[in-house]
């Protein structure tokens, strides 16, 4: 299988295609090593070895990159408090959502709100 990762097209194995739909479609739940190895049906230290092969970056920034990116969608609208974003985005707390934007897009949520004004 070819896919677009990371800027280009490269030849991928099928678990690489399942891992990159579980994670942004199920972004919003606890997604461990454990659960997306068994659902892509590859043994987890191997997923974990290869992940940034593929994705660029390990697996963990990988999920809250595109949990942050499902949360910049939802700041836009302005009827969406932060609270209630970081719960849908599937983070544990307000402040661990602000921590993990914060460490991702280098400012915070409600600023980053501001500017997208």
């Amino acid at each position: 299988m070819v896919m677009y990762l990371a800027g280009s097209f490269v030849e991928t194995p099928d678990w690489v295609s399942k891992i990159h739909f579980i994670i942004n479609e199920q972004y919003a739940q606890k997604l461990t090593l454990t659960s997306l190895s068994k659902e892509a049906g590859v043994h987890p230290a191997h997923l974990s070895r290869q992940f940034p092969k593929y994705f660029k970056q390990g697996l963990y920034y990988y999920v809250r990159k595109v949990k942050i990116e499902k949360a910049i969608e939802l700041l836009k609208n302005r009827n969406h408090n932060l609270h209630d974003i970081a719960q849908q985005c599937g983070f544990s707390d307000p402040s661990h959502f602000n921590r993990c934007f914060r460490k991702i897009k280098g400012i915070n949520p409600s600023a980053y709100r501001k500017i997208m004004r």
